[in-house]
């Protein structure tokens, strides 16, 4: 039983090869070679086949267009300087580049809140952005959140102080999908769309607050993108609920510490008020131990005293 070809082996190896490859690229490479071992088979071997020839051909040039592709993509994305940090400090574990890229170009715009007392969302007003807080500290700026304390309208503080990055209308975002008011949300033709539950006030602008604003209907349009519109949903789920959960992890910390602190004093007052009363109780010692001491003389001379008058008596007693 004859073997092969020599390019049909060749051809095989090169397939067995690209099965066992995870990275995309390195696959996509065995296969140009794999066809490019059958492209010759039937040029050379073959008297011209054209079948195997076209087959092969075809599929040679797919294959380099992806490849043409993924290195296309392998090239870094480069951003604006305050785009980068963004994408540095919120978006770089959830999605690459492109994928940011995409989200950039459609969703976000930057915005800056260069008075004090600026609104940047008002409890009540549809819900239409989500609000990424950039790095305040770096702008000398001070932002508060605040929430509707009773029908007239009061408000109270809930956040004396946005951290750095923080996310605004994530409850509102979550609310819309569990609700399934995908389309009201920002369309709001019936007049049933969300609206913001929380005021995000500009307490102090320093050189002007920076943020961004995600607008949630082009947000929506977006997770319809075929090749990269669940990956980019799916991060911005997952960042979002990252964002909240370090709330109120750190929340729940600084109570935490707060309590310690009022243990430690409590504490602390205690050991002073009981050292208060051993030293009152010292002195107290102290102060009525001379006084036992002279009790317990004069009680013992007149101890003393009494066997001497007893003798004389029985001398008396006996003249």
């Amino acid at each position: 039983m004859a073997a092969s070809h020599w390019l049909v082996q060749l051809a095989q190896a090169f397939f067995t090869i690209s099965y066992i490859q995870w990275n995309q690229l390195y696959l996509r490479i065995c296969i140009v070679a794999a066809q490019t071992c059958i492209f010759l088979f039937g040029l050379i071997v073959l008297p011209y086949s054209v079948d195997t020839m076209v087959w092969s051909g075809s599929q040679i040039l797919i294959t380099l267009i992806h490849i043409f592709l993924i290195f296309f993509k392998m090239h870094k994305v480069r951003f604006e300087q305050h785009y980068d940090q963004l994408y540095t400090n919120v978006f770089k574990d959830v999605m690459n580049r492109w994928e940011f890229k995409l989200l950039k170009d459609n969703c976000i715009t930057r915005e800056r809140a260069r008075v004090d007392g600026t609104q940047i969302i008002k409890a009540g007003n549809p819900f239409d952005d989500l609000i990424i807080v950039a790095d305040l500290e770096a702008s000398n700026s001070h932002l508060e959140l605040l929430r509707v304390t009773n029908s007239e309208g009061e408000e109270e503080v809930l956040v004396e102080r946005m951290g750095n990055w923080s996310w605004v209308g994530v409850v509102e975002y979550v609310t819309m999908y569990e609700s399934g008011l995908k389309r009201k949300v920002t369309f709001r033709e019936d007049g049933n769309g969300l609206d913001y539950g929380v005021t995000l006030n500009t307490k102090k602008a320093g050189r002007g607050a920076v943020y961004y604003r995600v607008n949630v209907k082009n947000l929506l349009k977006l997770y319809q993108n075929k090749t990269h519109g669940l990956s980019i949903k799916n991060a911005i789920l997952a960042r979002m609920l990252g964002a909240v959960s370090h709330t109120v992890v750190q929340t729940q910390f600084s109570y935490a510490k707060l309590m310690k602190k009022i243990v430690r004093g409590a504490r602390h007052h205690t050991k002073r008020e009981n050292s208060t009363e051993n030293a009152i109780q010292l002195e107290i010692i102290e102060t009525n131990r001379p006084l036992n001491s002279q009790g317990s003389e004069s009680s013992s001379s007149d101890h003393v005293s009494d066997p001497a008058i007893s003798s004389e008596e029985s001398i008396d007693n006996l003249r």
